[in-house]
């Protein structure tokens, strides 16, 4: 896959934050929020995408993040990375090699779907800084 597939789709501004630093902002919302099943699955859909950047300390900007060609080869890596996982760990094990099985698919969509939900926010914080609204947000919004 070429640079220009990899970022098609548009480009965000440079300036733009890192994703674990913004994810990890989210995260302690959702434990503000006493959100304990949505902190769970994304601390481990951060460990991912931070695995698959390069480990902890990688910059990840969003806008390099949130590409179709990127989400792509996250997609693909977590297919295939799952398989590496469990070869290597059991040594000496007789196994039937029957191709590669990565990360279930029901793990991948939970990682996709938290990812699209951060990505989500992340636009919707964007359109009131560049507009400033004063629109009410989901999380914002007076209790009734």
């Amino acid at each position: 896959m070429d640079e220009k597939e990899k970022n098609a789709g548009g480009t965000l501004t440079t300036n733009l934050p890192d994703l674990a630093c913004y994810m990890q902002s989210v995260i302690g919302q959702l434990e503000a929020d006493k959100k304990r099943s949505a902190v769970h699955t994304y601390t481990y859909a951060l460990k991912s995408v931070t695995e698959f950047y390069g480990g902890e300390g990688t910059p990840m900007p969003v806008g390099e993040v949130f590409t179709p060609g990127r989400l792509k080869e996250y997609e693909e890596w977590m297919k295939l990375e799952g398989a590496r996982k469990r070869s290597s760990g059991k040594e000496g094990a007789q196994k039937i090699d029957r191709g590669p099985k990565g990360l279930s698919l029901n793990t991948i969509s939970t990682y996709m779907r938290d990812l699209k939900a951060v990505y989500n926010r992340f636009g919707s914080c964007l359109f009131c800084l560049s507009s400033k609204c004063d629109m009410p947000t989901k999380r914002t919004s007076p209790a009734p």
